[in-house]
């Protein structure tokens, strides 16, 4: 736990949970509308670890499932992390056989050992993470601070910037959809 998370006062951890929260009203519509991930674009996307076998994979802020469910299709050892309670219900709904658990990307609640690597970023809302440059060797990552009271950006004033790092691995030339 970082020192800023530790000095949170109730209110602010209260009103950091809502927001984690705000897609729960609305879960089963999400769901329902939200269309499915692409089996062939995920399996592009795992091509490069598809030989560690068997491949365990996180769905981090998994929502309702829709790429859980993906994942659960193609084999792979998914453990589904969600933090909001309607949104973790439905997709249990969804899914009732898949492995998920409550949680959150500042306390995923597996064990060590159980990703390769962590990107730590000194804020909470992660909008976006796509690898560019001319290699794909940076990670670029989009922020927000939408809605966010003045205690949230004394505490994480980097919120809604766009970070840059070089996780040692590359990223992936895009995947061009048949039209």
């Amino acid at each position: 736990m970082s020192d800023q998370t530790s000095t949170e006062s109730q209110a602010e951890t209260a009103e950091r949970l809502r927001h984690g929260s705000s897609f729960g009203a609305a879960a089963a519509a999400y769901a329902e509308h939200r269309p499915d991930y692409a089996e062939a674009a995920v399996r592009w996307a795992l091509e490069p670890v598809w030989p560690r076998q068997p491949l365990r994979v996180i769905d981090l802020g998994a929502g309702t499932g829709k790429l859980t469910a993906t994942l659960v299709r193609i084999g792979v050892d998914v453990t589904a992390v969600e933090p909001d309670q309607k949104m973790g219900a439905e997709l249990r709904r969804e899914l009732p056989s898949a492995r998920s658990v409550a949680g959150r990307a500042e306390e995923i609640p597996l064990p060590d050992g159980s990703v390769d690597a962590v990107v730590n970023l000194p804020v909470r809302q992660v909008t976006s993470a796509a690898f560019g440059g001319a290699d794909l060797s940076t990670l670029y990552i989009t922020t927000a601070r939408e809605n966010f009271t003045p205690a949230d950006l004394r505490e994480q004033p980097h919120a809604g910037d766009i970070f840059a790092c070089t996780p040692g691995v590359t990223g992936r030339p895009p995947f061009l959809f048949a039209r």
